[in-house]
């Protein structure tokens, strides 16, 4: 999943979706549909599909849909990675057709309300919800998706300072029965 979102932050969407592909289908199968590896793949895949050069645009807006419902399903709708997914839906439909820019304004709303009011509003993920809404509404230039601003370094900071204690259970799963899948096909 990290190696995938490396090749994706740097521009390299075909490579990132290869990687993340297969992340996803094996952390479906090992780990189930809900699992938060598997949608966390899922949302990283999202995004390199609907990323410029892979043509696979308006596949990645719908997993990213796809994905945001079920991390509402599985997490709530004020979890932070549900708000996360929430956030890169809008900021992707803002970054293509015009037509699409009313659905993105309102979920960037959706998601700036209940960052808001589940994170408080010197959080990092509102602040970066905020930027996006901006841009949206043409009050400033929507950030590209490497760019790495203050407010998003911040919530990338808190994320890794959060991990649940499951977390090494899940790589540790995720390195023998992923990485060997991945090695073999």
């Amino acid at each position: 999943c990290n190696l995938g979102l490396t090749w994706h932050q740097l521009g390299e969407h075909a490579k990132a979706v290869e990687v993340l592909s297969a992340t996803e289908e094996s952390a479906r199968r090992v780990l189930g549909p809900s699992s938060p590896v598997r949608l966390a793949s899922a949302h990283n895949l999202a995004l390199s599909l609907a990323g410029e050069g892979v043509g696979r645009r308006r596949e990645g807006i719908e997993m990213l849909r796809a994905v945001w419902q079920s991390r509402r399903e599985a997490l709530g709708p004020t979890h932070r990675d549900t708000l996360q997914t929430c956030c890169d839906l809008g900021r992707t439909l803002a970054g293509g057709e015009a037509a699409h820019r009313t659905e993105a304004r309102a979920l960037l709303v959706t998601a700036l309300e209940e960052a808001k009011g589940a994170l408080g509003a010197a959080h990092a993920l509102p602040r970066r919800v905020e930027a996006a809404l901006r841009a949206v509404e043409g009050q400033a230039a929507l950030p590209g998706a490497g760019e790495l601003d203050e407010a998003e370094a911040e919530h990338w900071a808190a994320v890794q300072a959060d991990r649940r204690p499951d977390d090494g259970l899940t790589a540790l799963l995720m390195h023998v029965f992923v990485a060997p899948e991945r090695l073999r096909g």
